[in-house]
């Protein structure tokens, strides 16, 4: 049985972009596990209560035990302002997963995509998944969320 992760900026990313290709990996007895890398409260409490995102995140949680992903990580980086904090910070935090959780495929947004958090997490990505760290990966694939990545440059 391999592993797969979808490392998702957003809470709702990754069903909004993988939701048919994890779907079709669990039916094939994958184990599929979700990174979703922000905490928007950080990066606006004004817009996001702690209340607001304990509710996104037991959504997330319920709709991933439907679809019976195997765990599921929550960081708290600050959305909307992954631009002004480090991006090795979050590049070493997607590193130490992928050590914990022994990837063969990993699916990250493309980097296209109008969101800048969208465009930072695949770019931090890319840096945690480089061949120098001496992971399993077969596959790195984009994938696309809609309402997000029609909306940006075509690359």
């Amino acid at each position: 049985m391999s592993n797969i992760l979808i490392i998702a900026p957003h809470a709702d990313d990754e069903i909004l972009g993988c939701g048919g290709s994890i779907s079709y990996f669990i039916k094939k007895k994958f184990k599929v596990y979700v990174a979703i890398m922000t905490n928007a409260n950080k990066g606006n409490p004004k817009l996001y209560s702690s209340n607001l995102i304990n509710k996104i995140r037991k959504e997330s949680l319920n709709a991933h035990k439907f679809l019976k992903i195997s765990h599921t990580y929550f960081f708290d980086f600050p959305a909307p302002q992954l631009d002004q904090y480090p991006i090795s910070l979050i590049s070493d935090a997607i590193n130490d997963l992928v050590k914990k959780i022994n990837p063969k495929i990993v699916f990250l947004p493309h980097i296209g995509d109008s969101h800048i958090d969208h465009q930072i997490i695949h770019k931090a990505s890319l840096v945690a998944l480089r061949p120098i760290n001496k992971n399993n990966l077969i596959k790195i694939l984009s994938y696309e969320t809609l309402s997000e990545t029609e909306w940006g440059v075509n690359s």
